[in-house]
């Protein structure tokens, strides 16, 4: 079909992006960034960001990895996306999934992304200099998000990006939604995530691979690999190699 001048998909892909300015851009009333605690100088703490679509193995990752340090002597503690979007519902509104939405701009009595990442830097700052190691699963989604998550936390980071193949992430989720209860493995909204996911690195400027904060590993293969493969990226890291 000849649409001349109009371009479907253009117009699209710019209402997604309009979508995310508006999240990063716009505050409800009544709603204010999480206060952050005293800024604290930095630790020999090192800060592990797992990034990656729904899926890919994140939660898995971050507690297989933690244990193998902890065989190696190594402390280490997981701060969870999920569990900041908890703590802040069931502060907020008394029930822990109210309130979340990646579009704050809908909608008040909501809060999103970056108020969520401001969360997420308070559970950091909280555990610097007290383990050796922080995995952080979520927060690092793009560059804003990034500069939210590691606000005034001058600590060694690194970004873990988890690359897997479409025809893996699908056969992984439909498991996980056949085994694990889970609000966001409802079919609609984990292919909204999905979608979500896919777009957004096209549009934002998200970690990539060859940014210099940024490692990519193979999300496709074995369990076992892939926590070797990060064991030996954070010991090399700490020095411990």
């Amino acid at each position: 079909m000849n649409f001349g001048s109009f371009q479907p998909h253009r117009i699209f892909f710019r209402l997604c992006y309009n979508l995310y300015v508006s999240e990063n851009i716009f505050q409800s009333d009544g709603i204010n960034l999480a206060k952050s605690p005293e800024i604290k100088s930095p630790t020999d703490t090192l800060i592990i960001s797992l990034l990656g679509p729904s899926g890919s193995g994140k939660s898995t990752l971050a507690q297989s990895a933690s244990e193998a340090l902890a065989d190696r002597g190594i402390s280490s503690v997981i701060i969870k996306k999920d569990a900041a979007i908890k703590s802040l519902s069931a502060e907020k509104f008394g029930n822990e999934w109210r309130g979340y939405t990646p579009l704050r701009s809908f909608g008040h009595n909501r809060f999103g992304e970056k108020e969520l990442n401001s969360q997420i830097n308070s559970e950091i700052k909280k555990n610097l200099g007290l383990v050796q190691v922080i995995f952080l699963e979520g927060g690092t989604r793009t560059r804003e998000a990034v500069e939210t998550s590691l606000r005034d936390v001058d600590n060694n980071y690194l970004i873990l990006k988890m690359s897997i193949a479409t025809k893996e992430l699908l056969k992984r989720l439909q498991v996980r939604r056949r085994e694990i209860t889970r609000k966001d493995d409802n079919l609609a909204i984990m292919i909204g995530k999905l979608i979500g996911q896919h777009i957004s690195p096209k549009l934002t400027n998200s970690p990539k691979e060859g940014d210099l904060d940024v490692v990519s590993i193979n999300a496709n293969q074995p369990p076992e690999a892939l926590t070797e493969q990060t064991l030996q990226i954070i010991l090399k890291k700490l020095g411990k190699q």
